[in-house]
């Protein structure tokens, strides 16, 4: 064969082939003869990385079996005498170091790496990845902790730092908000950041109160003829009344001013009104600013009370998250050179055992990730540009052949920004990695010409949107660097529209009138196309759900991508309401529920007022979650629904008895604990396979006949 491409950094569009790309460049270091446990393919979800493994071993088989297909792999990875047997015999190699493989997603590989490591950064022992609701339990563990930890006095000053004084949540709701939204942020942030937001002196009471008169003065001043601005004036009084200065800033004449914009309405504002309202804007400016340095310190300082405790509970048991282990092995990999270089270090016993990096959907690598990437990134490069001679004396340990590196991915495709992904290490990549060859690949292999047209149309011509002026120089380099694209597939017909919906009447939501809309297209898609996959992108979860019960209600079946949380299912609430009396027998609406039931005859519980009989229907139910397990009791109290529910409930009912059985090895003493697991917990429905509802970003990589 030819030797292996150089270190090379592909910008794949939708469909032009990221997956072949990826599994080309694995089978052709197979086929040097390059170990296969030495190549690290990585990518981010599990599913994703199934696929990259199916493909690899699914076109070796195939290329086994029939020329045809042996000889466009031979094309692939530059081997015009790859035979048959070659191709049994590499398929060999690879089922038989199966387990050893390094195909996965990076948060596998950070925790494998982990493993081997863990005394030197500093986990607990015997540490494991925490699910997700014990992730949960450990969290609310900690927030009790800390509410434990500190004085009442200490706990209203952080409260009224965090919400401005006034909130309609619990305490520890608040605090767990303000974790879950800034808690990663915080780790990976220096603390003097947080205390960079100016802090002026905030107006006094009497320069607040003064500018109320004013605008009172102003709104009834009935000299002045303009109406708009004036209701715009009275509705800047109210909110002045209410002490809600920052949200003038939101609306109206502020808005504009704020923007530099001295007119309301396309009409240039008067001096009385620009006397009174320049003052006001620098007031709520201020402030603006002092309520937010504040609150970003308080934040900082309550999140940093927090971490304390939480990672206290995490050594006493020995949990981590994904994110704790790429922290840990960032900081250890990003000590002084002379640590980093020495034979125990993070990189030198990395590059012992791994090669060869094959990234995919490069764009979505966060920041974290990357700092635990880039010193392997670095060796690879700088090993793979080492001498001929070098590599025929086998420094390398893969056939002579030197390391590679090799990624893929699109920035257009960069939608998982809000969990920490940044597309610009992907454009920064050339600079750390100067010796990499850029490749772009625009000829889809999935859609119809129609579909591309579109695409062209759409976002080579974005700067003509009357609306985006604001926007103007992204939107600019955007289509600048946008590539015209293409497509294999002229031939498939194809059909694109676009559909605006009427508005909603008064009382109704957008919203709702919009998915409803959608919901009827769907349903005669579905009708007048039986046979065809339908796909269905909404752009949030509410959306989702809004989605699927509007279809049902069409009598359309249909099911949410990635699954969702058993209770759209009547039975499986009822059976949750059950296990809620169980642990609180107290609950009236779960009683109710149980009790005019049809579980209500068969556990002799009818009469939900009745204490007595809760508390013991209660103390029976725990003894056999307690003896039995949840499986089999759950499996037996299913089978009392079983004539009651659809077919539809009695498969979810099954899934929910498999849930059991899962749930068991990490089961409490709180029902409570299983009910909330099973609310979270998505588990595909397999009745409405054909038409699946999911969000832009479950779509990513999925194909339908109609979208």
């Amino acid at each position: 064969m030819t030797s292996p491409r150089p270190d090379i950094v592909i910008r794949a569009s939708a469909g032009t082939g990221k997956t072949y790309q990826l599994a080309s460049r694995f089978l052709q270091l197979l086929d040097a003869d390059v170990a296969p446990e030495s190549i690290l393919a990585a990518t981010f979800t599990r599913k994703a990385a199934g696929e990259i493994l199916e493909r690899i071993l699914l076109t070796l088989a195939r290329a086994a079996v029939d020329d045809e297909k042996r000889a466009e792999l031979a094309s692939a990875i530059g081997s015009p005498q790859l035979t048959s047997e070659r191709c049994r015999e590499l398929l060999s190699k690879l089922t038989h170091r199966l387990h050893r493989l390094q195909v996965g997603t990076l948060d596998s590989f950070f925790a494998k790496l982990a493993s081997s490591f863990s005394l030197e950064l500093g986990l607990p022992p015997g540490w494991r990845i925490a699910e997700t609701l014990e992730e949960k339990r450990l969290r609310a563990d900690a927030v009790q902790a800390l509410l434990e930890a500190e004085t009442d006095d200490e706990l209203v000053r952080l409260l009224r730092l965090l919400t401005k004084g006034t909130t309609s949540r619990t305490v520890s709701d608040l605090i767990d908000q303000t974790v879950r939204d800034c808690g990663e942020v915080a780790l990976e942030t220096d603390p003097a950041a947080w205390a960079k937001v100016p802090r002026p002196e905030p107006p006094s009471f009497a320069e607040l109160q003064r500018s109320r008169q004013q605008l009172e003065e102003l709104c009834d001043d009935s000299s002045r003829t303009n109406k708009r601005l004036q209701t715009a004036i009275a509705k800047d009084l109210a909110a002045a009344e209410r002490d809600q200065w920052e949200e003038l800033l939101k609306q109206g004449i502020l808005k504009n001013l704020l923007a530099g914009n001295r007119t309301y309405y396309s009409k240039e504002l008067d001096p009385q009104t620009l006397a009174v309202y320049e003052p006001i804007l620098d007031q709520a400016k201020r402030l603006t600013l002092h309520r937010l340095s504040v609150q970003t310190e308080g934040t900082r300082e309550l999140l940093d009370k927090f971490d304390r405790e939480f990672r206290e509970l995490q050594r006493r048991q020995g949990e981590c998250s994904f994110s704790d282990v790429a922290r840990a092995l960032a900081e250890w990999s990003d000590l002084p050179d002379e640590t980093n270089h020495s034979s125990g270090s993070l990189a030198v016993r990395l590059d012992s055992r791994m090669s060869h990096l094959l990234l995919d959907e490069f764009q979505d690598t966060s920041p974290l990730q990357w700092s635990v990437l880039r010193p392997f990134a670095e060796q690879v490069a700088r090993k793979s540009s080492a001498t001929k001679r070098a590599a025929q004396k086998n420094l390398f340990g893969d056939g002579g052949l030197p390391p590679s590196f090799f990624c893929v991915g699109d920035v257009k495709q960069a939608i998982y920004g809000w969990r920490g992904g940044d597309a610009r290490i992907f454009d920064t990549l050339l600079k750390h990695l100067p010796k990499l060859t850029s490749q772009e690949l625009a000829k889809s292999f999935r859609s119809a010409q129609p579909i591309i047209d579109t695409v062209n149309t759409v976002f080579q011509k974005m700067t003509r949107h009357p609306k985006l002026e604001r926007l103007a120089a992204p939107i600019e380099s955007w289509c600048t660097a946008f590539p015209k694209h293409t497509t294999a597939k002229s031939e498939l017909a194809g059909f694109v529209q676009l559909r605006t919906v009427a508005k909603c009447a008064d009382g109704e939501s957008q919203s709702d009138v919009t998915l409803e809309a959608a919901a009827d297209l769907i349903a005669d898609l579905a009708t007048k196309h039986p046979t065809r996959s339908i796909g269905v992108l909404t752009r949030s979860n509410d959306a989702v759900a809004k989605l699927i019960f509007e279809l049902h209600h069409r009598n359309v079946p249909a099911s949410e991508e990635g699954g969702h949380p058993l209770t759209d299912s009547v039975a499986v609430r009822l059976l949750l309401s059950l296990l809620t009396l169980s642990d609180h027998p107290g609950n009236s609406i779960a009683r109710f529920h149980v009790a005019t039931s049809p579980l209500g005859p068969a556990f002799q519980f009818v009469d939900f007022r009745n204490d007595t009989a809760a508390a013991q229907l209660a103390e029976s139910l725990r003894r056999r979650l307690l003896c039995d397990g949840y499986g089999p009791c759950l499996a037996e109290w299913s089978k009392l629904l079983a004539d009651h529910g659809s077919s539809r409930d009695r498969v979810r009912l099954e899934q929910l008895v498999k849930l059991a059985d899962g749930f068991q090895p990490s089961a409490t003493l709180r029902p409570s604990d299983f009910v909330e697991f099973v609310r979270e917990e998505r588990v595909a429905d397999p009745s409405g396979d054909r038409i699946r509802v999911m969000t832009v970003h479950q779509a990513k990589g999925l194909q339908f006949d109609i979208v």
